[in-house]
């Protein structure tokens, strides 16, 4: 070391080695505390020791078992036929999805890169007992063919008291002979996002199975075509309390109850969801026994049931139901909302075919842009025609969009009904100063701002062309957009600012 750097490290107070202990101590604890990455390709023609993709590991199993705790297991795609369920006992990191070359996790491509876990239709595909996550798969061919509980349920993936993190996964044609052909939940609470659930069968649960205080969050996930015999054709949630959000649950079915979902003492939350062409004999589109969801902001169509309730069935149970649409459910009794034996459920501020007495509630055609596109169109009757403060409503709609705008422009934001937020037209207002922080106000600083753009002093981003491209003014002084920032947008501005002209 040169002396001049010697003298200025001793001249450096102690004080700054104390403070900057803590950042050595981050960055150490970090480094060591990342995990090992583990490597598996099924095109291998014998095992390596897993550590690179050239010395892959041949099955999944061998990955998991080598690994430990905050390890990732990395699969390159193809289809891995498994005869015995995959054991997971640790909090290892399971991603699909790889093409063989990657070295960074973020480099891979599920979409395209499929990774398939075939059970052969002999095997239920995963069994876990612990926190991992497995992100990236296609779970398919399961089957829970035991004679006995747990090895009748969970086709695709079996959860015992366990949390995992499931993404970006498919399952399909998984079968139990129970319970969850897809998934059973059994004292577990996974998080399960952007998931679709395909064609799944069971007894009780075709696509998803929650049981014994499982507590879930599902979101963002696609349930069709799933299969039950008895009750749930997609989902069945049983003394559980499940989050079901952003979700669509259409044309599944099942010979007795609960066609898209049904619910037995258990308090799920289902919001934001579209629920839609599933059929049953009781409660097309969802049962409810001796239950109480809360219901907000769904839209049913198109469910129905041979006997009662086609788009919903409350039995001994009385949800609050608000801000939903339920709209060309059929059955003979109760199209829409059938109650039986129940407590009364408090349905608010939503548009049911048939008219329903409570606070709100409307009888009117929600105009849909079509029966296969539930958005709204302009002239819907639902649009600010929810609550604000309906219960567990979220801050976005179904396609991720603000939840409560003003829809009809009357200047007050309010929510709409139904799984969907009708986003009207963008009309510009000349607000872009102060530069990158809207204030919300029109005023001289805004009109030198759209100068400096049309001067080409500044380059605005495409938010700032969507509200400062005012001009030119049509007959009735509307903003009558050209694409661009011009002198002429910022006159308009300035004209605004002075209250010259409104718009």
């Amino acid at each position: 070391m040169c002396i001049k750097a010697k003298k200025w490290i001793k001249a450096l107070s102690p004080k700054f080695f104390v403070m900057l202990s803590p950042i050595f101590l981050i960055f150490y604890f970090y480094g060591s505390a990342v995990g090992a990455v583990w490597h598996v390709d099924v095109d291998m023609g014998s095992s390596g020791n897993g550590t690179t993709w050239p010395m892959a590991f041949l099955t999944i199993q061998e990955a998991v078992n080598a690994a430990s705790a905050g390890d990732e297991v990395w699969i390159k795609k193809g289809v891995y036929k498994i005869s015995t369920q995959i054991d997971i006992s640790k909090e290892v990191h399971i991603y699909g999805g790889f093409d063989g070359t990657e070295s960074q996790r973020n480099d891979r491509d599920w979409a395209t890169n499929i990774t398939t876990v075939d059970g052969q239709n002999n095997t239920r595909c995963f069994y876990v007992t612990s926190n991992p996550t497995i992100d990236g798969l296609t779970v398919t061919n399961g089957n829970a063919n035991g004679s006995t509980f747990p090895d009748n349920s969970g086709g695709g993936i079996y959860n015992e008291n366990a949390s995992p993190v499931i993404n970006n996964c498919i399952f399909s044609e998984n079968n139990a002979n129970s319970d969850g052909g897809g998934i059973f939940n059994n004292e577990s609470s996974p998080t399960i996002t952007s998931c679709s659930f395909n064609s799944n069968t069971a007894v009780i649960g075709g696509g998803l199975r929650n049981m014994y205080h499982a507590s879930p969050m599902v979101t963002n996930c696609t349930f069709s075509q799933n299969f039950a015999i008895l009750n749930g054709g997609g989902i069945f949630n049983c003394t559980s309390t499940p989050l079901i959000k952003d979700c669509l649950i259409t044309k599944n079915s099942v010979e007795v109850s609960g066609g898209g979902v049904y619910n037995i003492n258990s308090q799920a939350v289902i919001v934001n969801c579209i629920i839609s062409e599933n059929n049953a004999k009781w409660g097309g589109g969802m049962y409810n026994y001796d239950s109480d969801p809360v219901v907000t902001n769904n839209t049913f169509y198109g469910n129905k049931a041979l006997s009662g309730g086609g788009g919903m069935v409350n039995h001994d149970s009385s949800p609050p139901v608000t801000n939903c649409i339920l709209w060309n459910d059929t059955a003979p009794d109760g199209p829409e909302m059938l109650n039986v034996q129940t407590l009364s459920p408090v349905v608010t501020f939503c548009d049911i075919q048939g008219g329903y007495e409570g606070e709100g509630n409307i009888d009117s055609d929600p105009l849909f842009i079509s029966n296969t596109d539930l958005h709204l169109q302009e002239s819907s009757p639902c649009i600010d025609k929810g609550i604000n403060n309906a219960p567990n409503l979220p801050d976005a709609d179904f396609e991720g969009n603000s939840r409560i705008i003003d829809g009809d422009q009357d200047g007050t934001l309010t929510a709409d009904m139904g799984a969907f937020e009708y986003k009207p037209a963008f009309i510009a207002d000349g607000d872009v100063a102060p530069l990158g922080n809207r204030d919300g106000i029109v005023n001289v600083g805004d009109a030198l701002i759209a100068l400096r753009f049309a001067l080409s002093l500044e380059t605005p981003t495409q938010e700032d062309v969507d509200h400062g491209d005012v001009a030119p003014l049509d007959t009735n002084n509307k903003p009558n957009p050209d694409g661009q920032i011009t002198v002429g947008d910022a006159l308009v501005i300035l004209r605004k600012a002075l209250n010259l002209i409104t718009f």
